[in-house]
């Protein structure tokens, strides 16, 4: 099968090259370009915007979890009531074992000591649940609220950055990722970038070139 010649292709008005860089930590600072300096400091700058908006936010945050202090009370007396519980029935269990009898002496006043206890087992835990319940109900809202208010704000600072939208969303999904993460209890919470230290990505996008061929990064590490 013959090649189609270069020349009988479609000339296409305009080509456009979009490059990138890998950047460690090993690099160094005077090996980068201007255009490239510029977009990894204010990368770290957004993340380090979207840190303070975080943090405002998490303090009221903090503030609705802390109203579960309240159930405290009950969460003891649930406790408290299943290790008695669990002392009744280990001694109608020992006592078993020591005579190889199921009614021994004394086995009804045990008995009614264990039913008696499983009595307020169950009383102590419905009243757990009916309050976790309606603690839910009560904050779930308002936490929802308080995220999506986050969120929001988040995206207005990445609106309002001079930086390009790819470079822009790097930052701002990354720290939501974060932030998600921690809600989870999968990864800690997000931390400030240091004012001498670039926002380290892998492959920051410079933008894109119209017309003649791809740019060589010196910061590029192969």
């Amino acid at each position: 099968m013959q090649r189609t010649r270069t020349n009988a292709r479609p000339a296409w008005p305009y080509r456009v090259y979009a490059y990138g860089a890998t950047l460690y930590r090993q690099s160094a600072l005077p090996a980068w370009t201007e255009a490239l300096r510029q977009v990894v400091f204010t990368q770290r700058d957004l993340w380090n915007a979207c840190l303070e908006a975080w943090e405002r936010n998490r303090t009221q945050y903090e503030a609705l979890l802390a109203q579960a202090d309240a159930l405290r009370p009950l969460r003891e007396a649930h406790s408290q009531a299943l290790e008695t519980v669990q002392s009744a029935s280990a001694g109608v269990k020992q006592a078993r074992q020591k005579t190889r009898q199921k009614r021994y002496p004394g086995w009804e006043a045990d008995l009614a000591a264990q039913a008696s206890a499983r009595q307020a087992l169950s009383e102590a835990t419905t009243q757990l649940k009916t309050a976790e319940a309606a603690y839910r109900t009560l904050i779930r809202p308002q936490l929802t609220a308080l995220l999506d208010a986050l969120w929001k704000e988040i995206h207005g600072l990445g609106q309002a950055s001079p930086l390009a939208w790819y470079n822009e969303r790097q930052v701002t999904d990354s720290f939501r990722n974060t932030v998600e993460r921690f809600l989870k209890r999968l990864g800690g919470p997000p931390h400030q970038r240091a004012r001498d230290v670039p926002f380290y990505r892998p492959a920051a996008r410079l933008g894109a070139a119209p017309g003649g061929e791809k740019q060589h990064d010196p910061a590029r590490s192969r």
